[in-house]
């Protein structure tokens, strides 16, 4: 059970999901809401995570460079969503909150890009807008058209919902040439030797 206390919720559906799930285990740190599964397409293999960081964790930043240090030096390609409590919005002339710098500072290090519209908060209150709701990857070709955000009435914030290319490709045709030796007759074999200039 774990000692935090926010909610977060991926969803990921998959046709033939027990050809492509291959782990599903939490990244090596007690201190951080991390959780990932490794989905094997075709080479290499993409982890899919999943990462909340609470408002009053002001130690999260080194906590999570140490956990994506940990993945980034097996897996190169990533696709990390959640809660993140770090705002990103850029409508109030460019300027982002420190949270927001320096996990843009650390995504920066690992070649990870923020996917997410920065002009559109994923949350929305009575007096805030904030873009705190992620969709982040090392490899930004495997999303699928653009991030978008809906409102769905049960919370104060978006749901974000990013789609990826999640086909397996299969192997190119291979030719194999063999030979049969179901109709063989040794001694036609033999006399063809004997025979030979």
């Amino acid at each position: 059970m774990s000692q935090f206390q926010g909610n977060v919720g991926a969803c990921y559906m998959l046709e033939n999901a027990k050809k492509l799930l291959n782990d599903f285990r939490r990244i090596e740190s007690p201190d951080i809401e991390l959780i990932s599964i490794k989905i094997m397409r075709n080479s290499p293999a993409l982890i899919l995570g999943n990462c909340y960081r609470p408002p009053s964790d002001f130690q999260f930043s080194s906590r999570f460079y140490d956990s994506l240090e940990k993945v980034w030096l097996k897996h190169r390609n990533m696709l990390l969503v959640g809660d993140f409590n770090s705002d990103y919005f850029r409508s109030y002339v460019g300027v982002k909150s420190h949270t927001g710098r320096k996990l843009e500072d650390i995504l920066q290090q690992f070649n990870y890009s923020i996917m997410n519209d920065k002009n559109q908060p994923t949350r929305v209150t009575s007096d805030t807008q904030t873009l705190i709701d992620f969709v982040i990857t090392s490899t930004p070709e495997i999303i699928k058209g653009t991030i978008k955000t809906t409102e769905l009435g049960i919370s104060d914030h978006k749901f974000v919902l990013a789609t990826i290319w999640s086909k397996i490709k299969r192997p190119p045709l291979k030719i194999v040439r063999a030979r049969t030796f179901k109709r063989f007759d040794q001694a036609a074999f033999l006399k063809d030797i004997e025979n030979a200039p």
